[in-house]
């Protein structure tokens, strides 16, 4: 989905993450995200991270590598758009579609999660606490 959707979103999204986001915590998210907040806004992404958005719940494998205060990072196209690589990391751990909108509901949990930046594109959460493995 990237670099098609880098737009003012984006850039204005960057710009705030790089005024407002410790940048020794890594960000969580698909190939829109490295593009706009590695690339824009010079900050540290999280190379395979689609086993945190797939499913559900949480995977073992994503749990064990978040940190409080990492942040993840939705995008409007997530669940609308799928071009192959979506996630940054080995071809085996790669969506075969859009992300289901269900899926992305887990980090709308305030008691893991707080949302932090809002703009018709993305959504920043920061890590509150480390959720539990499905």
């Amino acid at each position: 989905d990237a670099p098609r959707y880098v737009d003012p979103n984006a850039l204005s999204a960057a710009e705030w993450a790089e005024a407002h986001l410790n940048g020794s915590h890594a960000l969580w998210g698909d190939e829109l995200v490295t593009t706009t907040f590695s690339g824009f806004g010079h900050l540290r992404v999280h190379y395979n991270g689609f086993p945190l958005f797939n499913g559900t719940g949480f995977v073992r494998s994503a749990v064990a590598q978040l940190a409080v205060g990492d942040y993840v990072v939705l995008d409007a196209y997530m669940t609308t758009s799928y071009l192959p690589d979506v996630f940054d990391g080995p071809a085996t751990e790669q969506p075969t579609a859009a992300i289901a909108p269900a899926d992305l509901q887990k980090f709308f949990n305030p008691f893991y999660f707080s949302e932090i930046y809002q703009n018709s594109v993305f959504t920043i959460f920061v890590i509150d606490r480390i959720p539990p493995v499905a």
